[in-house]
Formats: structure tokens, sequence, C-alpha cells
């Protein structure tokens, strides 16, 4: 059998009957538009009477204390709406039990039957649109580190639809002028203020966390934030081949080379990649293996761990600018093949050339590697469009980082150092985004979804449809 969703008497049906009350109500109580039959919210009504009041000949007086009564029955409505969300759980339980019985009469059981059927019958519910904006400067900051955000899963590849949309901060809380190590300077990451009660009319406001971390060094091997080996590029006890590092297209000395201290963007030295205008030079570095000096071989010996979300960030210019070129970095397995993470896709990402200069520029991508990844994997770091015959990129500064999350069902985070160290109370902020699909909030609110660990299955073009909330 399966719970009926969307017919008379189904499950989306009813709960969305209740649903669509607790957003007339919230918005009665301040919350935002979510009916046509509404024009302006009850506060505002309030703020233009007390305009009106105090205009011409000011009656104010007459109208002291509106704002008092009206938070009274802003919180006069708490009983009404958590009986609403009583009700709803007690049907999603109950209409589960009677299709299946339930071991135990929880929302836990309820909801994770009632996501294995709708993963089962391909149904879903309008996606959640979720986004990280730009890091952004708070004040002046002396440093220049590189703070990522991703807003995937490592555990299903997909996205985080019960994020809370808020500003996160992230702060130095010490530098190396005092006790901290430079480039592993550690920084606090702040997320908006909570609202604990999810039926409040402003909920959800922020997430209300707050973590500590350290900036990842490239300049590490297997520690300090950093899963790669000789990353940054500077120890090439073979001629023109790196440290741990392995060429599989492209001549050493040729093709792959030393880039020297004049072209390093930190330290003094970096790594080539010499253009013949045909070559798509490549070097890989394989995980879970010893370091050595001996050429062609070695590598990192860090294992790297499944269902978990790695940043890798570095630094890469050009000799002058080319009219073609493509740089692609990826996981791969022993026979060279990219490895996909939980949902099928590739663990891979590219960066154009044709817009980048001889000033160094940052780039970054996330791999997530799948619940039981290959014996073997490895960074492949190739080009995957020829460049230009004599214009040659340089490479330096790269870190794998294994990514920090905010809170259960929040957004993974990694923090990088740059070329510029950071000092005490330096400040970034950076924007969570998240426009919830209808019945994803909703069910995050009454439901906790979150904290049970279960996502709706959901889709731009759902079998499930907002409209039913009314």
């Amino acid at each position: 059998m399966t719970i009926a969703l969307t017919t008379a008497g189904g499950l989306m049906t009813r709960i969305g009957r209740l649903m669509g009350d607790e957003l007339d109500i919230n918005f009665v109580r301040g919350g935002t538009i979510t009916s046509p039959d509404y024009t302006v919210t009850q506060k505002s009504r309030i703020d233009l009477s007390v305009a009106d009041y105090a205009a011409a000949t000011a009656r104010k007086d007459l109208i002291d204390g509106i704002y008092g009564a009206y938070t009274q029955f802003q919180q006069a409505q708490s009983s009404f709406l958590s009986s609403l969300q009583g009700i709803a759980q007690q049907t999603l339980i109950q209409m589960a039990n009677d299709d299946t019985k339930l071991a135990q009469l929880n929302v836990p059981a309820a909801m994770a039957l009632l996501v294995q059927q709708m993963k089962t019958n391909s149904t879903s519910v309008n996606s959640s649109t979720v986004s990280v904006g730009a890091q952004t400067s708070v004040g002046t900051p002396n440093g220049t580190p590189i703070f990522v955000g991703s807003v995937i899963d490592g555990v299903d590849g997909k996205n985080l639809e019960y994020m809370f949309p808020e500003t996160i901060y992230f702060l130095v809380t010490a530098d190396s002028t005092g006790t901290a190590t430079k480039n592993q300077e550690p920084f606090n990451v702040t997320g908006n203020s909570q609202q604990t009660d999810t039926n409040a009319f402003n909920w959800p406001l922020g997430s209300g966390a707050q973590i500590s971390m350290s900036l990842a060094d490239a300049g590490t091997s297997s520690g300090a934030g950093n899963a790669l080996n000789n990353s940054d590029f500077e120890t090439f006890t073979n001629a023109n081949i790196p440290d741990n590092w392995i060429a599989t297209v492209g001549a050493i000395g040729t093709a792959i080379l030393a880039g020297g201290s004049s072209n390093a963007y930190t330290g003094s030295n970096c790594l080539e990649f010499a253009s013949d205008g045909s070559t798509l030079t490549a070097i890989t570095q394989q995980f879970n293996t010893t370091p050595s000096t001996v050429q062609g071989s070695g590598g990192s010996a860090t294992v790297l761990s499944p269902l978990t979300p790695y940043c890798l960030n570095l630094w890469l210019k050009m000799s002058a600018t080319p009219a073609a070129g493509v740089m692609e970095f990826s996981l791969i397995d022993g026979n060279g093949a990219t490895i996909n993470d939980a949902n099928g896709t590739a663990n891979l990402f590219t960066k154009s050339l044709t817009a980048v200069s001889t000033t160094y520029v940052n780039v970054n991508g996330v791999f997530r590697l799948p619940a039981n990844p290959p014996a073997t994997v490895k960074l492949k770091v190739r080009i995957s469009t020829a460049i230009d015959n004599t214009k040659n990129v340089f490479l330096d500064r790269m870190a794998l980082n294994k990514m920090t999350q905010l809170y259960q069902g929040g957004p993974w985070l990694s923090g990088f150092s740059s070329n510029t160290i950071v000092l005490k109370n330096d400040q970034w902020s950076m924007a969570i985004n998240n426009t919830y699909g209808g019945f994803q909030r909703l069910f995050e609110r009454w439901y906790g979804m979150r904290s049970l660990g279960l996502k709706l299955p959901s889709s731009g073009s759902p079998t499930v449809n907002d409209n039913l909330i009314q």
C-alpha cells in the first residue's frame, strides 16, 4: 500500500489546508504576504495609524499602548498554532500507520516511511532554492584568506534544502603576532540569532550557530587542514617534477616544469605547465600512499572520508592571456575514471583560462566521495582544453581541505590562508540564501526535518504542488 498524498483526504491535502491556516495567521501576526487577500501586514497598519495620530494636531496619547496590545495579540495565537502543528503530526503518524504498521507511533518512524515511499514512487515536492553569496569584507581586514561555502550535502550529493537563510560571519580570533601559527590562524563562524519557536511569525531568522575553525595551510603536507602532499609545489627533488606527484601526460622538463621563485604566488617555487598548443598535460597525486622522493612514486598519506565534502583551493596565472585553454581538477580511480558522488555527479570542476592574465587568481571547487569509494583515489590536475602555443600556466598554493558543517543540515565551510596574513579581529561575511519550497519550509517547521536527518524528495517540477497549501 501507499500513503495517499494529493487526493481528497490525502496527507498533503489535509496538511496543506492546516499549513495554509498557519501562514494566514502568521501573516496577520506580522509575517510575509502569503495570500492575495492581504496587501499589508498588521504591523504596517499599526505603524500607519501611529503616524496618523502624530500628524496635524497630534493626539498620539490616544494610541499609546497599541504596540503592547499588538504583542499580546501575536502571543495569543501561539496555542492555536501549536494545536495545528500537533494535528499535522498526528495526521502523518496515523495515516502512515494505517498504511503500514509502524514499530513506533512517532514522527521519526512515520516520516521515514513517507520519505521512503515518495522515493519509491518518484513523488516530489517543490525544491528549495539554495546558494552561497560572495565573501565580503567587514571593515578593512588586513588578510586576504579565502572562505568557501557549499550547500550540497555529502551524504546524498543533493541540496541542503532546510538551511537557515542568514548572513554568517568569519572572525579571526588570534594571529601569528601572538599565539597562532602563521597561515593556520583560528577563526569563529557565527550565524544570525535563532528563533527557537518554530510557530513564531518571524521564524526562522538565523541558525544561532557558532563554531571554531582554522585556516588550511597549503604549505603543510597531510596536516594543518591540507589533505595533499607538497601541494605548494616547493619541493622538486627530481628536476621539474614536484615530489609525490606523478606525470601522466606531458614530458617532464618540457611540458611540466618548476616555475621558480619569480613566478611563485608564495614561497620560492610553483608548478608550470608549458603549452605547445596541443598537449593536454596532466599530473596526479594518489591518496592513502606513503610519500616518497623517488620520481614516479609517492603521494599523500591522507585517507579521504566518504560522504564528506572536501574543498580544493589554489591560485593560478598565465604567462599571457590565451585565446583558448581550460584547467580541470578531478578525483579519479585507479583506472583513470572520474569518481561520482552519491548523487551520480562527477567530482570534477574546471577553470577557463581565457580571462586569466599574469596576475594570480583564486580557483576552488568541492568534491564528495560516495559511500563506497574505489580502493584507489587520486587527485588529477590537467589541461583539458589546449592552451595557445608558448603561453604557460602557473599553479601554486593548492590545498584540499575537509570541510566543516556549520550545523546539522547547514552549509559546509572551508577557510584557506593566502599570501597576506590575517590579523586578530579581521572579519568577513557571507550570505547563505534559501528560498524554501512551500512544503519543504513547513515540513521543517512542523516536523523538524533537519534534526530527523531526512528530506522530502524534491523537484523543480513536483508531483505534489505547493498550491495544496491554501
